[in-house]
């Protein structure tokens, strides 16, 4: 709650006369933080002014609300540094409920709950580490999956293997499992070493060039097979095919082999010169053989049957 007027235009008197005294150092950023603050500023406006986090903002307000301009300085007893075990438990089941995070909300929750402020964010990082959070990339998914679908079609391909389970593992009958892959030549962006603030720029002429590749996972045996092919979305089988669950490629094992050979191809990126070298290295992947095969026991479709 802000104090009322007279008093708000006293506490800024004093802040502005410390801040005539003291040239810089830490008390002279802290009190241009409870400044700004008490002046309308957003604790985000503030923090990108003078370089600091919304926390420290909250910190050094509370501080001089509570002991005024000596509350500013250095040596000044006010907050915390630690948490007690029960307060650390509380955080983390704080944490488990929520369904985002973020570092800043993180501490503002943790000084204005608990009156502590950590010296190091490395102990705010332990704390997402404890309610078993971290720092990920996250994946998408398409909102049409219905996961009744997925069910049943995993136990109609399940069904279908173990009425064909005598022919399969006597070799009379083949099992293959295919999906397409659309290669770009933009593939070989993504996440890379280089200096901070200096983003490493990679020449493509046509980044959305494309070559599109069929893959076969022999079910029995393991070998993967890849072929070229000039369009995307064929529908020419000459064989029985079985499709998986639409818009569910989670429950397609061959996704989990391009996803490994575009990380490699993405590690690879300094000698993709031109899209007909990065094919290449695309299929070199392959031919060498330089990935793990999935474990089948992951998919419902399959764990029966292997």
């Amino acid at each position: 709650m802000s104090p009322p007027f007279p008093e708000k235009e006293k506490q800024l008197s004093s802040l502005q006369e410390f801040l005539k005294s003291y040239p810089g150092g830490k008390e002279c950023l802290r009190a241009l933080a409870v400044k700004l603050a008490l002046e309308g500023y957003t604790y985000r406006s503030i923090a990108q002014i003078i370089g600091c986090s919304p926390a420290f903002i909250s910190k050094w307000k509370n501080a001089f609300e509570f002991g005024g301009i000596e509350g500013l300085k250095s040596g000044y007893k006010g907050s915390s540094v630690y948490l007690n075990s029960r307060e650390r438990e509380k955080i983390i089941d704080w944490l488990i409920e929520k369904e985002a995070w973020d570092i800043t909300e993180l501490e503002s929750h943790v000084l204005e709950v608990y009156d502590v402020v950590f010296k190091s964010r490395q102990s705010y990082y332990s704390l997402l580490k404890e309610a078993r959070i971290s720092w990920q990339k996250g994946e998408h998914i398409n909102p049409r999956q219905d996961p009744e679908q997925i069910r049943a079609k995993n136990e109609e391909i399940a069904g279908i293997l173990e009425e064909k389970r005598e022919e399969i593992e006597g070799g009379k009958l083949k099992v293959y499992l295919i999906d397409e892959c659309h290669l770009h030549w933009e593939d070989i962006c993504g996440y890379l070493w280089n200096f901070i603030k200096n983003p490493l720029k990679i020449p493509l002429k046509n980044p959305r060039e494309r070559q599109t590749y069929y893959g076969a996972l022999d079910l029995m045996s393991g070998e993967f097979i890849m072929f070229r092919y000039p369009t995307g979305n064929g529908e020419d089988w000459r064989v029985t095919c079985v499709k998986f669950a639409p818009y569910a490629p989670q429950c397609n094992p061959v996704e989990a082999i391009w996803l490994q050979l575009k990380t490699l191809l993405r590690r690879a990126y300094r000698f993709g010169k031109t899209f007909k070298i990065v094919k290449r290295l695309f299929e070199m992947f392959v031919d060498f053989k330089l990935f793990n095969l999935p474990d089948l026991k992951r998919y419902d479709a399959f764990s029966q049957f292997v």
